[in-house]
């Protein structure tokens, strides 16, 4: 039975949260207390697959508190709920929090995030890659496209879309900015799923205090630089080529995010698992098989789905999540052009342009691409043509 932590210093509240789980009382271990302290003593005590913290508390905020239970208990599924909550606020609990809720909240919401987060876990067998993804309070961003963001957002004739235009290049600010502004701190109707209308949504400030706050970037040095730069040089080249193909205005949105974000599971294996990031690389080059067949035999899961898994936690919307999941499907399978299938095709042009083995690179075969419609699209942006 999933054991939950609720965590409020009005008792009111909690009243209201037993009240409104009343349901879930035969499925859930469900436990409330009243302060920080309270929470951490009964973290010591036994595991909880999720934590919900008030954000402000006496003493020990949610912020606070969540960010230990991101170190302690990684596994857990972590929300703030918060009636107000300022820019400096929200972005520590970018940085701690999967999900963020408002108060009073609809308990239609907190039961269907709850059932949501429990569910996701559920589904990646690997306990290690849950701690591993859970327990990721952000993605690696080279220092380069760090310097270049602090520049833009500093420089007061910078504009929305000049900001814009950094953040796509860095698919760890993308994952981040797109966490942010889908969450219920926003209160918006619709799920945004491009990076312009997330910046424009947020505005320069809140994006300011993201960057004062390290919310965003980790600190890399020597091999893993360089490894970061060209992993996000690829992410890069394959959004470019995500845009060369037609399709309805939300769905191209869709793909272009997509495929910016499509290897965020190697960017979190590459800093929270690099011993089994090395060995499943070393294990596909003796095995002379796929790296996603081999982390499959080393890892127990793919990075795709550790991916989707990372952007599930966080809320992104449901359309990125899945063509990110599924970007090493067989183009062969592919039944249409959609957001998923240009995803799968950005990434296997940026395979060949990036001089990947045979082994990693899906091979696009004339008659699939027929079939879809786009292989004078496929010739043009092989001959590099604009």
């Amino acid at each position: 039975m999933p054991r939950l932590l609720f965590v409020d210093d009005e008792p009111r509240v909690l009243q209201g949260l037993r009240q409104c789980l009343w349901s879930k009382r035969k499925t859930w271990e469900m436990t409330f207390v009243e302060s920080g302290a309270l929470a951490l003593a009964e973290l010591e005590r036994q595991p909880f697959e999720a934590v919900i913290s008030d954000m402000r508390m006496p003493v020990m905020d949610g912020a606070e508190l969540l960010e230990r239970v991101r170190i302690v208990q990684p596994n857990a599924f972590r929300v703030v709920l918060s009636g107000q909550m300022d820019e400096h606020a929200a972005v520590r609990a970018a940085a701690a929090a999967h999900r963020f809720l408002t108060k009073p909240c609809d308990p239609a919401l907190l039961l269907t995030t709850l059932t949501y987060g429990l569910e996701l876990q559920s589904r990646m067998n690997s306990e290690g890659m849950r701690a591993c993804v859970g327990g990721a309070a952000d993605l690696p961003s080279p220092p380069a496209t760090a310097v270049a963001l602090n520049r833009a957002l500093e420089n007061d004739g910078s504009s929305l879309q000049d900001v814009s235009r950094v953040i796509e290049t860095d698919s760890a600010m993308a994952a981040m900015i797109l966490k942010l502004v889908n969450s219920a701190f926003f209160g918006l109707g619709r799920r945004i799923v491009s990076i312009e209308h997330a910046v424009g949504q947020l505005g320069l400030r809140p994006l300011r205090s993201l960057v004062l706050a390290h919310a965003l970037f980790q600190d890399l040095t020597g091999k893993s630089v360089k490894l970061l730069e060209l992993e996000q040089s690829r992410f890069l080249l394959a959004a470019q080529f995500a845009r060369r193909f037609r399709l309805p205005a939300r769905e191209s949105e869709t793909a272009l995010t997509g495929a910016l974000l499509h290897n965020v599971g190697t960017l979190l294996l590459m800093v929270r698992a690099p011993e089994a990031f090395e060995a499943s690389r070393t294990y596909a080059r003796e095995h002379a098989i796929t790296v996603a067949d081999a982390e499959r035999d080393v890892m127990g899961v793919t990075h795709a789905e550790v991916g989707a898994y990372l952007l599930a936690l966080w809320g992104l919307p449901e359309e990125v999540i899945e063509v990110v999941g599924v970007h090493h499907r067989p183009l062969a399978d592919l039944p249409v052009l959609d957001a998923g299938a240009v995803v799968c095709l950005a990434e296997a042009l940026a395979s060949e342009r990036f001089d990947t083995s045979s082994t990693d690179a899906q091979s696009l075969d004339e008659p699939t691409l027929l079939r879809l419609g786009v292989l004078d699209t496929v010739r043009a942006i092989r001959a590099g043509n604009d």
